[in-house]
């Protein structure tokens, strides 16, 4: 029998452009190769997705079960949780961060070995989902985000997703230019007009950043938080300015806030996503950023049925990649997991025990996990029970799937799970706390 965390509870207080440049783009461009380098963990930023690629990957090594577990209590309910390793001379803190509450305030921690402490982090008040710095107890913002998202740096550039759909690139002059607005205020800029979703969250490889553009409310489906899905995948290289367009099987939308910019089983990159229609519902794609061709799961078969497309991972028995996703989190929640052939995804296992990785209307969409949480190098998925206080950690045996381990969330969950970029902490928050598990680095 496996040893259950240890918990402690803690109450704690408290690059070069033509500025103005607009780039109006047709629906379709030709598709390009963007991405000749691998994903990078980090880029001195942790997000609520974990992953600047938007694969929900926490760089964890370990049995979970093993961790100390810390608690913090936090006046209100926890809408976000983000952090990330820093290097700012506190050298016994292991990461930093941010938690957002629904009432628009943020409150700080710093992570140790031997604990969690409160932090000041700036600003206190936040619309959108935290980004936090590595380089200074500071959240990543832009006057010109929309308030459903958040800006990303990306090589000397702050990228943000303005009100209007346009995709804002603000060049800085140096890393510790993020956290000081009135440093690049002034510097040149770029704008591109994708009609970007308003809560689209920005992904990015070294020098590529993908979005979901094309804004369209021709499904109407609106279980995310609006009706507007996406119409394409916008990729917008920053060597050379090339923009390429990614259009999802034909009569679908993208169903989410951000694709998983992810190598599979392939070079070069692949685009992975959930597609969705009204007659067939959601389905599980791969789109290959050299080609443009698209691999696809299976449909649920019904309308207004997603999909919860959450990582791509080594889950399989013999440490295989494969895609993990979550079908009907919100009337059934059966955790599924795909592996790429020649030219589909090929749905290879399911478990039925009921998973709610998402609450239906929210425009959260990081509520499930994966890591090397067990003995081995095989990746385990970390998703939400069906009353959502308790986190399972799901292993893929050669008969399907198991469940290794369940760890309490010591409440039902409100907020996403994330892990800390480059250190083996993760968090998860419920109503008045939230609880930290930090492992052996």
């Amino acid at each position: 029998m496996s040893r259950r965390s240890l918990l402690h509870t803690l109450t704690v207080g408290g690059t070069a452009g033509l500025a103005g440049c607009l780039d109006s783009l047709p629906r379709r461009d030709p598709p390009a190769t963007p991405y000749p380098e691998e994903v990078p963990r980090s880029d001195g930023a942790g997000y609520t997705h974990t992953r600047r690629s938007g694969n929900r990957v926490a760089d964890w090594r370990g049995d979970i079960t093993e961790a100390a577990a810390f608690d913090v209590n936090v006046p209100g309910t926890p809408v976000w949780v983000a952090g990330t390793a820093i290097d700012f001379g506190q050298r016994e803190v292991r990461s930093q961060w941010a938690v957002a509450l629904e009432d628009g305030s943020v409150r700080g921690y710093y992570v140790t070995d031997d604990g969690v402490e409160s932090a000041e982090i700036g600003p206190d008040r936040l619309d959108g989902p935290p980004v936090v710095s590595s380089v200074a107890p500071r959240l990543l913002t832009h006057p010109e985000s929309s308030p459903y998202t958040s800006p990303i740096p990306c090589r000397k550039q702050l990228v943000t997703v303005g009100d209007d759909g346009v995709v804002v690139f603000q060049e800085i002059t140096a890393e510790y230019d993020l956290v000081h607005p009135d440093h690049w205020l002034d510097k040149p800029r770029r704008v591109f007009d994708v009609n970007a979703l308003p809560d689209a969250r920005i992904v990015s490889s070294r020098r590529t950043v993908c979005l979901f553009g094309d804004a369209t409310d021709e499904y109407g489906h609106g279980a995310l938080g609006d009706s507007l899905e996406g119409g394409s995948i916008v990729a917008i290289d920053t060597d050379d300015w090339m923009v390429s367009r990614f259009s999802p099987p034909e009569g679908t939308v993208f169903e989410g806030t951000a694709p998983i910019v992810t190598w599979l089983d392939r070079d070069p990159a692949q685009l992975v996503a959930t597609a969705s229609d009204a007659q067939d519902g959601a389905r599980v794609v791969a789109i290959d950023t050299d080609t443009g061709a698209i691999r696809s799961g299976p449909p649920v078969g019904t309308g207004n049925r997603w999909r919860h497309t959450l990582a791509v991972d080594s889950f399989g028995p013999n440490g295989e990649e494969e895609i993990a996703a979550v079908r009907t989190p919100h009337i059934g929640g059966v955790a599924e997991f795909y592996r790429p052939t020649d030219n589909a995804l090929e749905l290879v296992a399911t478990d039925n025990g009921g998973y709610q990785s998402h609450v239906l209307g929210s425009r959260n969409l990081d509520g499930g996990l994966s890591g090397t949480f067990s003995d081995g190098n095989q990746a385990l998925l970390l998703v939400p029970t069906r009353d959502r206080t308790e986190l399972a950690f799901l292993r893929r045996v050669s008969s399907g799937v198991e469940r290794y381990e369940t760890l309490p969330i010591g409440g039902k969950l409100t907020t996403n799970i994330a892990g800390a970029n480059e250190d083996a902490t993760i968090a998860a928050g419920s109503e008045g706390r939230v609880r930290f598990w930090v492992g052996q680095r």
